[in-house]
């Protein structure tokens, strides 16, 4: 009965004096509306929080850097826009904020000490929601609606400090910025608390869309035109999806450490099967390390979800932009804190994801992110994209009626645990010379989301390499499937 009298929630009271503004393009999709983003970076130092909360709150007052404290709203056609205060003060902050102390070092804590470490071999190390209480405040928003009917700012703060370490997590819904607009964020962040405010950037795009023209000079059709699942093989793709859930409904999410030696050692087996297959020695083949973890995690999850051998597999991978458009759309010289991204995308079979050499399969992410990251295909691409959702509300997907999709999400460039703080270290927390991270660098990139609406499984951030060459990957599968993948790391 509380269905039929429930009341829609009031919105809150718009304040005259804010600068109103729609969002762009890119942050308006539906799965990224979904979206609410936890991140979270462990220091094995301990940090000045009261430095590092001030830095934030002048870099607010910077210039239009205080679109960063923007309310998000929906105006009366049902479209997202910002409402940006004049100023930040005690009732409206650019941010909130939460700092929590522990008198005790990260290790006798009942949750910190469960912060994933570094392994020899690859394994699954940790359980993403267990983490949860340290990379969230009791009243952090879960769903976009938080921020639509509050007047709570998008960025959420929490600092938790140890006797030798500290932990800085923070949240947004993701209308609010991607992974590389995190690295314009922490990197202007960083020059205000390095006392370097002439180093600040501008803020690109503060009321108007640089991206707005993206796709009206598309000169060539996409090369996903023919892959794009519409129709009646639409519906039979959502009955898969819906079916999936219904009869395996809850999932799980861990965090897997992939040690340097082992994937160097992947990467140059693909290498030189590569090279052995290109009899002719025309060029000198190339992989990158994402490739070949894409490709492995594929596997990986192939040999546990053991679909039919005939199925499609999508390889879906998300493709930064900033590069891309760095000449004329986005310069390097200009911080871009928004979304600019796409789906990248590798088809293959679950039959050959699992017989074929690694080489095969890394092979084609390479080609696939070669062949559509150029601009004559992001623009092509993005024009598709426009098209579908004039034509039905929603952005594309590709594959066919039967396809399975990973999803990956590789962080590497914008290398988090590069991230420097040491202009805020107090004290020195784990001795330098037990441990592989510099001062005031973190030892552990942490990444989680709360979905609405949609499910995260099979879908997997990589949040980087850090100091000693190691990569972090996490992600979510159907209960029961970790266990699986437990046993076959234990087997490597």
């Amino acid at each position: 009965m509380a269905f039929f009298w429930s009341r829609k929630r009031p919105e809150p009271v718009r304040v005259p004096t804010d600068d109103v503004i729609p969002l762009h393009y890119f942050d308006t999709g539906d799965t990224i509306q979904a979206i609410v983003v936890d991140f979270a970076l462990r220091f094995d130092d301990v940090l000045d929080h009261e430095k590092l909360r001030l830095a934030l709150e002048r870099l607010m007052q910077i210039g239009n850097w205080r679109k960063l404290g923007a309310r998000l709203r929906r105006n009366s056609n049902g479209k997202l826009e910002y409402h940006i205060p004049k100023s930040y003060d005690e009732k409206r902050p650019g941010f909130a904020y939460e700092h929590v102390e522990y008198a005790v070092k990260i290790g006798e804590h009942p949750i910190g000490s469960n912060i994933p470490q570094a392994t020899s071999r690859p394994l699954v190390v940790g359980d993403v929601a267990a983490l949860k209480p340290l990379t969230r405040s009791l009243d952090t928003p879960t769903t976009i609606n938080d921020f639509l009917y509050s007047d709570r700012p998008q960025l959420s703060v929490k600092i938790t400090s140890f006797q030798d370490a500290t932990l800085v997590a923070l949240t947004w819904p993701h209308t609010f910025l991607d992974a590389m607009g995190r690295v314009a964020f922490f990197k202007n962040w960083i020059a205000v608390l390095e006392g370097r405010e002439e180093d600040v950037q501008p803020l690109h795009g503060y009321d108007t869309d640089p991206l707005a023209t993206l796709g009206g000079k598309a000169t060539e059709p996409s090369v996903l035109d023919g892959w794009q699942i519409q129709g009646f093989s639409f519906f039979i793709f959502v009955v898969h999806y819906l079916y999936e859930l219904f009869w395996y409904p809850k999932e799980e999410s861990r965090v897997v450490c992939l040690p340097a030696q082992f994937i160097q050692g992947l990467k140059q087996k693909a290498l030189e099967d590569l090279t052995k297959k290109d009899q002719e020695g025309n060029s000198k083949p190339f992989l990158s390390d994402g490739d070949v973890i894409c490709a492995w995690w594929s596997r990986r999850v192939m040999e546990v979800l053991r679909p039919a051998p005939s199925r499609t597999v999508a390889i879906l991978n998300s493709f930064g932009l900033r590069s891309t458009l760095s000449k004329d759309l986005l310069p390097a010289s200009h911080a871009y804190v928004s979304n600019a991204s796409i789906g990248i995308y590798a088809f293959t079979s679950v039959g050959d994801i699992l017989t074929k050499p690694l080489s095969f399969i890394a092979s084609k992410v390479r080609e696939s992110i070669v062949q559509q990251g150029t601009r004559e295909q992001v623009e092509a691409f993005t024009a598709l994209a426009r098209n579908s959702i004039a034509k039905t509300g929603k952005g594309p997907i590709f594959g066919d009626s039967r396809a399975i999709y990973v999803v990956m999400s590789n962080w590497s460039a914008a290398k988090f645990f590069e991230i420097n703080l040491s202009a805020a270290v107090i004290k020195e927390g784990l001795p330098r010379e037990n441990r592989d991270s510099d001062l005031g660098k973190p030892s552990y990139v942490h990444g989680d989301g709360i979905f609405t609406g949609y499910s995260s499984r099979c879908a997997f951030p990589i949040m980087g390499k850090d100091a000693a060459g190691n990569y972090w990957l996490s992600g979510t599968l159907r209960k029961g499937l970790w266990s699986e993948i437990e046993r076959s790391l234990e087997e490597l």
